[in-house]
């Protein structure tokens, strides 16, 4: 079985074209998640405290509220809609008569004082010592505030109010991304029951280039070793490397067949050699005739279907890289895959 990608890439901006090359990849597969919600969790809770806190029930904690009232764009686009008739969307000329949002004007001035009290009511009823950090007007009718989780839970069963959620540290991370969109859902992903990893699909990327070399791209992993051959006592130790020599000679098993009835191409150039295709990666063109007869290219670019800013090859990967260990100067990050 195998999967394809055909990546296309251009080596600047789509109006100042400096160098485009198109880049043939054999990746593993395409796959959209469908989900009857547009939010989804974040994925594993990941332990992260704050410097100085304590867990306990007492601990103030930041919390986010939003109020039923609503916010001063909805009231606005509830006012077009109610000039239309219907609550269908506003001609121009009914929008017209509205005017388009302004967030200075006499009625929704108004209407935000009549939101900042309704937010202060609702603080006063919650109790004392609450630090409210944000108010929120426009977009959401709502706000921010430091306070005990006794006063969330009274807050949160209080008429006024439609939801209250507690502020959460997020780490910046996309090794989370096919669990964020539910792709390994026991009953609704679709690497799940169905097992679908897009087997058969060809994705063409059109950016930069592509680094053949990346471990996401390539057709063959290495073959077994024990856990103690991959930890830090078997990559260093002499004992360890002496125990586990006749596994790193091993050769590296092939995890992707030919593609079937390709006629694509991998073409050559700077850098950039036939044996760089392979059955993940299986073609790459590049196109510089166009470039070169608008103007000056930068001087480190390659004449070839070779990444020169990686911008093209974290597109690649990201649709449809191997699954590989992800690390930054030896500091190893977690897994990663591309979502195809």
């Amino acid at each position: 079985m195998y999967s394809a990608i055909e990546a296309w890439g251009t080596g600047k901006s789509v109006i100042q074209i400096r160098l485009t090359l198109l880049l043939t990849i054999f990746a593993a597969g395409a796959a959209i998640a469908d989900s009857d919600s547009p939010l989804r969790d974040g994925g594993p809770p990941i332990a992260i405290r704050l410097a100085g806190t304590e867990d306990a029930a007492s601990e103030s904690r930041v919390y986010i509220v939003q109020l039923r009232t609503p916010s001063a764009a909805e009231y606005h686009a509830t006012a077009a809609a109610r000039i239309a008739g219907t609550f269908s969307k506003p001609t121009v000329g009914q929008l017209q008569s509205t005017g388009t949002f302004d967030k200075s004007s006499a009625a929704i001035q108004s209407h935000v004082q009549v939101l900042e009290k309704e937010q202060a009511e609702v603080l006063a009823k919650a109790g004392s010592n609450i630090q409210q950090l944000y108010s929120y007007r426009y977009a959401l009718n709502g706000f921010a505030a430091k306070m005990s989780p006794a006063q969330a839970n009274k807050i949160e069963h209080m008429a006024e109010v439609l939801h209250v959620w507690e502020d959460e540290v997020r780490p910046l991370t996309s090794n989370y991304s096919a669990s964020f969109l539910g792709l390994f859902d026991a009953e609704t992903g679709l690497r799940g029951a169905p097992g679908l990893d897009g087997d058969g699909i060809v994705i063409g990327v059109i950016d930069s280039g592509i680094a053949p070399d990346h471990p996401a791209l390539q057709d063959k992993r290495e073959a077994y070793q024990p856990r103690a051959c991959l930890s830090s006592w078997g990559q260093n130790s002499l004992l360890g490397k002496w125990l586990c020599r006749r596994y790193r000679k091993m050769e590296d098993v092939q995890i992707f067949d030919p593609p079937e009835n390709w006629n694509g191409t991998c073409q050559t150039g700077a850098q950039f050699t036939a044996q760089n295709c392979n059955n993940k990666m299986i073609g790459a063109r590049f196109f510089v005739d166009g470039a070169r007869a608008t103007g000056p290219i930068d001087a480190g670019e390659i004449y070839s279907a070779r990444d020169v800013d990686g911008h093209g090859t974290h597109i690649a990967t990201t649709a449809a890289g191997n699954k590989v260990k992800a690390s930054i100067f030896g500091t190893f990050l977690g897994n990663v895959e591309g979502i195809a």
